[in-house]
């Protein structure tokens, strides 16, 4: 291994680990849950990670937040939310996967499509890898919801909240209430992603 790749790969191990303890805080930042949905600050530094080192980068960072997730419910279930906790006690084990397996994907697809772009426009790439990542975590998410946890979350709605039914629940504070800031959040933080991106970048050469 030549010294310049060597320099690289201890790099990505800092910044990785940076991150990494990135996601763990943000995640236990009181944040109080919209209608008992938590806004999840934690996918801009997964972002991150795919766009400078690529889609398995995003899936590890995307997985941490899973588990940190996952964390979250035994230790801090005021922050997980209603709705989550709900969603473990009718099956533990559905709603640590799904926990899991959405912010895994969301951070490898968010790195395919920031690789893919970026052959083309750096920019580009940055600012849809950034829309990318919320849209397939939220997507993932409310796939479950109706797939696996509609029986009990229909219920929870009904008795917690004066929607009609949990499909209205869902587009009223899933998608505007908790998917829309996160959305914007990311596109509004991609000049920033794309700045480091490049610092990044030059130190390497």
């Amino acid at each position: 291994m030549s010294l310049k790749e060597s320099r690289r790969k201890t790099q990505m191990m800092v910044v990785t680990a940076l991150f990494a303890a990135i996601i763990v805080a943000l995640q236990f930042i009181p944040i109080p849950p919209i209608a008992g949905v938590p806004i999840t600050l934690s996918l801009v530094p997964i972002v991150l990670s795919a766009v400078l080192y690529g889609p398995i980068q995003g899936a590890v960072l995307g997985a941490l937040m899973g588990v940190a997730i996952i964390f979250q419910i035994f230790l801090r279930p005021d922050l997980a939310g209603p709705l989550t906790m709900t969603m473990y006690t009718f099956s533990p084990f559905a709603t640590m996967l799904l926990c899991v397996v959405k912010s895994a994907l969301a951070g490898y697809l968010a790195g395919v499509v920031a690789k893919w772009l970026s052959s083309v426009n750096r920019t580009l790439g940055v600012v849809v890898a950034s829309a990318i990542c919320p849209i397939v975590n939220t997507g993932i998410f409310m796939a479950g919801v109706f797939a696996i946890f509609k029986e009990p979350l229909s219920t929870w709605v009904s008795a917690n909240t004066e929607s009609a039914s949990l499909a209205a629940f869902m587009f009223a504070v899933i998608l505007i209430g908790n998917f829309l800031p996160e959305l914007i959040l990311n596109i509004v933080v991609s000049p920033v992603i794309v700045r480091v991106s490049e610092i990044v970048k030059k130190s390497n050469k």
